[in-house]
């Protein structure tokens, strides 16, 4: 006896599906993968100089993350926090150092990191 399934069953299977796909395909095109472990790091800066949400994170002119968020310090200082995405898992000396970097003919602004010395790693949640 063959099993059969019901048209509603298949149309309701197509909609998951299809929802899945739609917010898997629109986070990827935004830059972030969400099967992928990250690491976040913060950096705070007196002026952030054209730095936008999205931008990358580079060690030596490669790409290892996104910045993820730019916000006030809750101290009220009028200092910015960058939230930034790692998407390689490099290790990071706690020493290392994150600079506002112009690349490119247009002056497009991202995030350079500067390795820093220290036997010691930086920890998820590390401001740089």
């Amino acid at each position: 006896m063959a099993l059969r399934i019901s048209k509603e069953f298949k149309v309701g299977f197509i909609i998951v599906v299809a929802i899945s796909l739609f917010y898997w395909g629109f986070n990827y095109l935004k830059g972030n993968d969400v099967f992928a472990s990250n690491t976040l790091f913060y950096a705070v800066y007196e002026n952030t100089e054209g730095l936008t949400k999205a931008k990358s994170v580079q060690i030596n002119g490669y790409q290892v993350g996104l910045i993820d968020d730019i916000y006030f310090h809750p101290d009220k200082s009028g200092r910015l926090v960058v939230r930034i995405k790692m998407q390689q898992d490099y290790p990071l000396p706690k020493d290392s150092k994150a600079l506002i970097h112009s690349s490119g003919l247009l002056g497009e602004r991202n995030i350079q990191l500067i390795l820093g010395s220290s036997s010691e790693l930086a920890n998820y949640g590390d401001t740089l």
